[in-house]
């Protein structure tokens, strides 16, 4: 049997470039040792050398000149291009040519001034020719915007409440996504707001598509020019039979129409007026009213105008009033309005009956005239209450009302035309009587009164007190006065001046001058017995040695009796001393009878030393007879 062969050992090949085994053939099998294969000399391991350097030989001194002038003709080129550039001009330079300006900026030459093109505009802010801004974008002025769309730099708000200037088309012109377009203006058609001429205060109508003015305006002029004006009020100038320019809107309009009027702005215009039948009831320079068809008889009025010049009527007293000389008769029927003022009998005309008589004259027929005599009578005021004031039947005045005769004065409530200098010419009551709604007894003294106005000033009294109605009563004007029955009751019941010292007769001490404490003495007034008159008030009478001009000056009453005699002073004076018969005792303040010789008199006393009669030159001395220390003759 055969055995198994032993298989010999092969090395595995190794695996590699097959760039680098290309190259390595090809060095190998070529003489090919400078050839260019990689970026490498691959023999030398060096970059490969180019063709013409292998060929050209040049010395390197040769190679650093022609490099060093290549380097100066290129820096003499750049300052040569940048001294040019910068010679030429700038914005608003002069210049000939569009070579004078700086092309760089995009400048150009303009009427021999360098500038942008019209498209464009100077930018201050980047020294170049921007083109003009589109709409929306911001703008310092006009000149900035793109004018061959028409917009021009205005001021607009913003969100937040500031103000910042845009390009915005001009004034009656709106921005249709390319340019501005002017608006449409008054009855041509549109489909937005926008599309109308907003500056002439026109929106667009959708119901009808057309460029209108609001129910509050109208359009002044034509379909080429005209804006919407508000609506005119009262007595101002329209375009004749053209209702549009008044206020004739409703509800709240004034209803007002053009009519035909002379004014200074020609015959071919009107002025705003109510209709013929209605009234403005506003005032006309505020244009505050509306018009109101006229009121009709006895509603109320401020002016005639506002009454129905159909019915014949006027504005008195505030009512729409038949006029004087005319009845209201509501059977006539004039000019499709009930009611007619027709003529009436006047005053002190004959009449049958009291409605023949001027109801507005408020006159009555006085039956009684004539006595009787016939069935006819004469119209009259009712005396009573009203009199003829030459026009109508006036009432009568109440108090305060101004008059020139008795008859214009409610007598009945006792008044009359005054010939008072307080109240000369108005009706008043008379000087015994006051006004409590008629006229009324003044008051006497001593009753209670509100005011003085009550108090009967004819007899001196007003109104006093300590204040308040329950503590006021009627007295005398002033303390110098007194009611003369105060304490007699059959007098004259009035205020009389109270009696001076020595005046009679008195019946009590209110009736003296009390303020200069005189009394009533006997029916005369005087002072009381321990005072004096000094020519104008009671003073109290004067004490031992004071000085003094007359006895009555001194307390000379019992048990006092002091006289106004000369003292022992010096120089010598009148003074108020006891008699010479009589001495001064301080204990009881009295004059005393002087002692006579041998009477007892008190040696040591703590009052006096003046018992003794002093005329006599009699002394009090010491009872040698009698033992007692204390006693003397």
């Amino acid at each position: 049997m055969f055995g198994a062969k032993k298989r010999r050992t092969i090395a595995p090949i190794k695996e590699r470039d097959p760039d680098t085994l290309l190259r390595e053939h090809i060095v190998k099998n070529t003489d090919a040792s400078h050839v260019l294969v990689s970026e490498y000399d691959v023999l030398d391991k060096q970059k490969p050398v180019s063709f013409w350097m292998r060929d050209l030989n040049i010395p390197q001194w040769l190679l650093l000149v022609f490099v060093s002038l290549t380097i100066i003709v290129f820096t003499a080129f750049a300052l040569f291009t940048a001294i040019v550039t910068l010679k030429k001009e700038m914005d608003g330079g002069p210049c000939k040519s569009n070579t004078d300006c700086r092309r760089d900026l995009s400048l150009i030459c303009n009427n021999y001034r360098c500038g942008c093109a019209y498209s464009h505009f100077w930018s201050n802010s980047y020294s170049i020719c921007e083109r003009r801004r589109m709409v929306n974008r911001t703008c310092v002025n006009d000149s900035m915007c793109d004018a061959f769309a028409s917009l021009q730099c205005q001021s607009v708000p913003l969100t937040n409440g500031a103000i910042e200037s845009q390009c915005q088309c001009k004034t009656s012109m709106s921005w249709n996504g390319y340019i501005c377009v002017y608006q449409s203006l008054y009855n041509t058609s549109c489909l937005l707001d926008a599309n109308c001429d907003t500056s002439r205060y026109l929106f667009c109508n959708l119901t009808i598509q057309l460029c209108q003015c609001n129910s509050s305006m109208f359009w002044n002029g034509d379909s080429k020019s005209g804006t919407c004006e508000y609506k005119r009020t009262v007595n101002r100038y329209c375009y004749p039979y053209d209702n549009n320019w008044c206020d004739d809107t409703g509800p709240l309009g004034q209803r007002l129409v053009c009519t035909r009027y002379t004014n200074p702005y020609g015959s071919e215009y009107g002025v705003c007026q109510c209709s013929t039948h209605e009234f403005y009831n506003g005032s006309a320079s505020l244009g505050n009213g509306i018009c109101v068809p006229h009121h009709l008889y006895n509603e109320s009025c401020t002016s005639t105008s506002q009454c129905d010049y159909r019915i014949n009527l006027a504005c008195l007293s505030n009512l729409c009033l038949c006029p004087s000389g005319t009845n209201y008769d509501s059977s006539i029927n004039s000019n499709g309005v009930m009611g007619y003022c027709k003529s009436a009998a006047g005053y002190m005309e004959n009449c049958t009956a009291s409605l023949v008589c001027s109801s507005s004259q408020n006159l009555f027929c006085n039956l009684s005239y004539y006595g009787g005599a016939n069935t006819s009578g004469i119209c009259q005021c009712n005396s009573s209450w009203s009199y003829w004031d030459g026009t109508t039947c006036t009432t009568k005045l109440s108090i305060g009302g101004e008059c020139s005769s008795n008859i214009h004065c409610i007598e009945a409530n006792g008044l009359f035309c005054s010939n008072y200098t307080q109240s000369i010419g108005t009706c008043d009551c008379d000087k015994d009587h006051f006004w409590n709604n008629t006229c009324i007894s003044k008051q006497w003294y001593n009753t209670t009164c509100p005011s003085s106005y009550v108090c009967d000033d004819n007899r001196g009294l007003q109104c006093q007190g300590l204040g308040g109605s329950m503590f006021q009563k009627c007295d005398c004007y002033n303390t110098t006065y007194i009611w003369d029955s105060l304490y007699v009751t059959n007098r004259s019941y009035t205020c009389i001046p109270k009696l001076t010292n020595g005046q009679s007769p008195c019946f009590g001490d209110l009736e003296c001058e009390d303020f200069n404490y005189l009394k009533c003495n006997n029916g005369t007034c005087g002072c009381y017995y321990t005072d004096y008159w000094d020519g104008s008030r009671c003073q109290p009478k004067r004490n031992y040695t004071d000085p003094c001009s007359n006895t009555y000056q001194c307390r000379d009453f019992s048990p006092v009796n002091l006289i106004c005699r000369y003292g022992t002073t010096s120089p010598v004076a009148l003074q108020c001393l006891c008699n010479t018969t009589s001495y001064w005792e301080e204990c009881v303040q009295a004059c005393l009878i002087s002692k006579k010789y041998h009477e007892s008199c008190t040696l040591v006393s703590n009052c006096t030393t003046n018992e003794c009669d002093k005329t006599a030159n009699l002394q009090c001395m010491n009872d040698s007879i009698s033992s007692l220390t204390g006693s003397g003759w």
